[in-house]
């Protein structure tokens, strides 16, 4: 929202929009933030060009009719897992794809069966062609089954032929080469 939303702040204190307007010269991204209600603005910030209003829809899941589906998971226990449906496009005539992120999940604290469990019943009614997994999903510490494993047998079982792929994220260069290609 932005400060005109909510006018309990300027009749409170008059001074209050000057005051958030002098932030502009100390700290562009907290006045577009309380001044302007840009929240996708903050000091050192990657993706710096990234708009909510330019780079999020709900109008697309209408054309996910001739996409490859790819999902991606980033494990974590205190961070969240995270787990990204992407839609990757056909080649146009110019020989261009394009890569759409059109779901995600994000949850924290749970094993990697009860990932494996929901994963298993999502991919049942959307399929992906495959799901791309950190390199450390792949790690058999103390003897326990890696999550690569954890997931492969919970699809398995399930019947979800989901095949894992491990993600080429130990390449030297490879962040700031993902990270140029995503400012593409």
């Amino acid at each position: 929202a932005r400060v005109e939303d909510n006018p309990v702040l300027s009749n409170a204190d008059p001074q209050y929009v000057k005051w958030l307007d002098a932030l502009k010269t100390r700290d562009v991204n907290l006045w577009k933030a309380w001044r302007l209600g840009d929240w996708d603005a903050f000091e050192g910030q990657v993706f710096s060009e990234w708009r909510q209003s330019i780079h999020v829809t709900d109008r697309f899941s209408s054309k996910l009719g001739d996409c490859k589906r790819i999902a991606a998971l980033d494990w974590g226990w205190n961070d969240p897992t995270s787990v990204h449906w992407l839609a990757q496009t056909p080649e146009n005539r110019y020989g261009v794809r394009h890569i759409y992120v059109y779901r995600e999940l994000r949850r924290n604290k749970l094993t990697p069966i009860q990932w494996a469990d929901i994963l298993a019943t999502l991919f049942k009614h959307e399929p992906v062609a495959y799901l791309v997994l950190p390199h450390d999903a792949y790690s058999n510490q103390q003897g326990a089954q890696s999550i690569a494993q954890v997931l492969s047998h919970a699809f398995a079982k399930a019947k979800v032929e989901v095949p894992l792929r491990p993600a080429a994220s130990l390449t030297h260069g490879n962040r700031a080469l993902r990270v140029t290609l995503l400012h593409q």
